[in-house]
C-alpha cells in the first residue's frame, strides 16, 4: 500500500510541476522547462524501478540490492541480482 502512496505522490509532483511549467515566461520555457521535465520524469523513473526492487527482494538481501541499483544507476556493473 505504501507504493501507491509514493507512485501518487509522484505522479501529484508531475502533474504540479507541468501546471507551474506553463507560467514559465517564454524565454524559460525550452531551455530550463525542458530540464525540469527530464529531472520529474527522472523522479518517476527512479521511484518505480525503487519499488520494482522492494517487489522483489526479500528483506534479507534488500539493503545489498539497494546499494547495487544505486551503483548500477551510478554506471556501475549491472549483473547484480537479488
Amino acid at each position: 500500500m505504501e507504493e501507491l502512496k509514493i507512485l501518487q505522490k509522484t505522479y501529484d509532483m508531475i502533474e504540479y510541476g507541468y501546471t507551474c511549467l506553463r507560467q514559465f515566461p517564454k524565454s524559460e520555457k525550452f531551455t530550463l522547462a525542458a530540464e525540469i521535465k527530464d529531472t520529474m520524469k527522472d523522479i518517476n523513473t527512479s521511484v518505480q524501478s525503487y519499488l520494482g526492487v522492494l517487489k522483489h527482494c526479500n528483506s534479507y538481501n534488500l539493503r545489498q540490492k539497494l546499494f547495487s541499483t544505486l551503483k548500477f544507476a551510478r554506471g556501475g556493473d549491472e549483473n547484480d541480482s537479488c
